[in-house]
């Protein structure tokens, strides 16, 4: 009768007030991770997963996450919530990063790692996992690297976005080419003799 009483607050019935003792946790705290983790797995209030997903600071739990919950916002937030993470390189090591971004689907969350993240390595992963080619073109064309461009390149194949790149690359510089990637399985006739996409865009 009198267990009710002495319920923890994450455990109480009301949502809201589960949710209300989730903002006191800290996800540093060993035995208060483990609450956090519990309520983002197992709640089953996505509003309470929520809440404990923006408290959480582990990149793998939180890509296992935006992989499984039920819930689209709650994935989206899980994924956004490790993206932060991973960036936030003094938060977790790269081995950490790497296995976490090995689990991410989505290829927003995944651009933006690439285009923010220091580690050239991290952000390597991240590009390999990118299939998205309108993601891809986005790289090439904010990356502030040329290795990074060039790596972004090599996975692009779609001719309508090729074209695209060459049209914004070209109001932005001098008149080149339509497009000669022929080094990264993408080809096509050259508007000006000895100029290429890789060599005006990428370098």
């Amino acid at each position: 009768m009198f267990a009710k009483f002495f319920k923890p607050k994450w455990q109480h019935s009301k949502a809201d007030v589960r949710i209300r003792a989730i903002t006191k946790l800290k996800a540093s705290n060993s035995e208060q991770h483990q609450i956090l983790s519990q309520l983002a797995l197992q709640d089953q209030n996505p509003a309470v997963r929520s809440a404990a997903v923006i408290k959480l600071e582990e990149p793998e739990l939180l890509c296992r996450i935006s992989n499984i919950d039920s819930d689209h916002q709650v994935r989206h937030l899980a994924a956004d919530r490790a993206c932060r993470v991973i960036i936030k390189t003094e938060s977790c090591d790269q081995q950490q990063s790497i296995n976490s971004i090995r689990q991410l689907q989505d290829n927003d969350i995944l651009t933006h790692i690439a285009l923010h993240i220091d580690d050239s390595t991290v952000q390597q992963v991240a590009i390999e996992k990118i299939s998205d080619q309108t993601c891809l073109s986005t790289i090439i064309l904010q990356a502030g690297h040329s290795q990074t461009r060039q790596a972004a390149a090599e996975k692009l194949h779609e001719a309508e976005i090729i074209e695209q790149l060459c049209k914004k690359s070209a109001a932005k510089t001098k008149p080149y080419t339509a497009l000669s990637v022929t080094n990264y399985g993408i080809s096509a006739n050259s508007r000006k003799p000895g100029n290429s996409f890789c060599n005006n865009k990428l370098n």
